[in-house]
């Protein structure tokens, strides 16, 4: 499957589902009212840890300040805009949005990391079921205080490595990687999502531009080894 994202007839941004297999539209969802940044897949284990059926999600973040969860029909269903399943608010642009590979692979819910211009970054439990998200953790300074976007303005792109560290770019160029794990709360017998950060990465070369896209290059790959198969 392939996804597409531009504006319908009414104004709004529709975001199409392609097979490319059979080089047809497979479906199609709506409902953002502004420009969509960022689209990641999700699926989960045909028979994971929780017992959870097969599916695939496609998650959308916008400058409508929303995070939409779409559901993707297994047959084909281009007449009608799929309903979203889940609603994710943002008080602003959310620019980016990564998936959690391996937490969201133990557990009854994916986590989603959305990061933006007011808020930082902020993590999401969605259910697995449809029954309900949770808002996890809004990320605001390293250690206790979490994830900040006051010293380096708006985060603007979110990846995670295959070692299941986050890595965030910034407004004033700056590339920041972060270990993210859960942690016990004091006083408390439940645990919350915490950060830790790693290393900052900047360079002359970049100057301060913005970075609005990267991806996480292995050692392997770089080596000329293949990574997958």
């Amino acid at each position: 499957l392939a996804a597409a994202c531009g504006p319908s007839d009414d104004g709004d941004f529709e975001i199409l589902v392609f097979s490319v297999a059979r080089g047809k539209l497979h479906c199609a969802f709506g409902h953002h009212h502004r420009l969509v940044y960022d689209m990641v897949w999700h699926s989960a284990n045909k028979e994971g840890p929780q017992r959870i059926p097969r599916h695939q999600w496609l998650i959308s973040s916008s400058s409508d300040g929303a995070v939409f969860v779409f559901e993707l029909p297994e047959e084909s269903s281009s007449e009608v805009l799929h309903p979203v399943v889940q609603h994710l608010l943002h008080p602003s642009n959310v620019y980016t949005v990564a998936v959690h590979p391996t937490l969201s692979q133990m557990s009854d819910q994916f986590f989603v990391a959305a990061g933006g211009r007011e808020f930082g970054i902020r993590f999401w439990g969605v259910s697995y079921r449809r029954e309900n998200r949770q808002l996890i953790h809004t990320h605001s300074r390293v250690g206790n205080d979490m994830v900040s976007n006051n010293d380096h303005g708006a985060v603007l792109c979110i990846r995670f490595s295959q070692k299941d560290v986050m890595y965030a770019s910034y407004e004033d160029g700056i590339i920041i990687s972060w270990k993210v794990f859960w942690a016990p709360v004091a006083g408390h017998s439940h645990s919350t999502l915490a950060a830790q950060q790693l290393r900052e990465y900047s360079s002359r070369e970049i100057g301060g531009a913005q970075v609005h896209s990267f991806s996480i290059v292995t050692g392997e790959l770089k080596a000329g080894n293949m990574v997958d198969s």
